[in-house]
């Protein structure tokens, strides 16, 4: 049964771990403990050994699941704790795996394995908010704890929600819907004031294209930033929202085509400088 002498939780890996030990002897085993996401953690052994000093710089050992390690030709009548010496068997490069209850490491020979009992609920505490998950780091220190927060939930205990300020393209399109019908049924059959507005737009064009252009190329970014707010990305939606983003600054990178070229009054002064004016007979 593994018996732990001493807990720390920090965010993220910490570049160097430091602990001063009452004992003559550090503790035997140093396990690291990764929550990648909410459900699974993924464990890792620092080191293996019996000494009073420990000064390690190589990296830590991974130990996957039990049941990514297993072969489906094993009886599968026999409990799969019974199976785990297969797994040193059959990888003479498997150091370590663990399952719900057990933390096992291959002995040299890869032989046998050794198998270590070890309560998974011993970092866990309740002090977080809106279903985060509580990590408990030194367990004689109650404020000793982070809070791993689900992706529409920000806080030291996630107490803030960011669900009112998130919304769904299907939302977005249904209240664009009930807009429109409502601005048809004001307007009637008053059409000349369209006609009105469609020949000042048409006077006043170079006053109106620039704004509309940057507001177009940034309204992607905004619709995915928000609709995607309590989302947990996949692999295409991160490249999805990096192509908005980019997209959002096509504005400043035409500057010349959207601010010079549509405006009457900068493209006359522009074509009294020599460039204009070598511009303008090219064209």
């Amino acid at each position: 049964m593994l018996l732990i002498q001493h807990q720390r939780v920090t965010y993220g890996f910490p570049s160097a771990i430091t602990y001063n030990h009452p004992d003559a002897y550090a503790p035997y085993l140093g396990v690291l403990k990764v929550y990648e996401d909410l459900v699974r953690p993924v464990y890792f052994i620092m080191y293996l050994l019996h000494q009073s000093e420990i000064n390690i710089t190589t990296s830590p050992e991974r130990c996957p699941h039990a049941s990514s390690l297993l072969h489906t030709a094993i009886d599968q009548s026999v409990p799969d704790v019974f199976k785990y010496h297969h797994i040193c068997q059959n990888d003479a490069k498997r150091f370590c795996f663990h399952d719900e209850n057990y933390l096992c490491i291959c002995q040299p020979s890869h032989y046998r394995t050794e198998c270590f009992g070890h309560n998974i609920q011993l970092d866990h505490c309740d002090n977080c908010l809106s279903g985060g998950k509580c990590i408990q780091g030194d367990r004689n220190h109650h404020n000793d704890f982070i809070c791993l927060c689900s992706s529409c939930q920000q806080g030291l205990r996630c107490e803030f929600s960011l669900q009112p300020f998130s919304f769904t393209l299907d939302s977005l399109l249904s209240g664009s819907k009930e807009a429109a019908r409502s601005r048809v049924k004001t307007m009637g059959a008053r059409m000349t004031f369209g006609q009105v507005l469609k020949n000042q737009f048409q006077i006043q064009k170079e006053l109106y294209i620039t704004p509309i252009i940057i507001v177009l190329s940034a309204l992607p970014q905004t619709i995915l930033t928000f609709s995607l707010a309590c989302t947990s990305l996949a692999h295409w939606q991160r490249h999805t929202l990096l192509g908005a983003y980019l997209l959002s600054y096509a504005p400043q990178a035409f500057g010349f085509i959207l601010y010079v070229l549509p405006s009457t009054t900068y493209k006359k002064e522009f074509a009294k400088t020599s460039i204009g004016k070598s511009y303008f007979k090219l064209a």
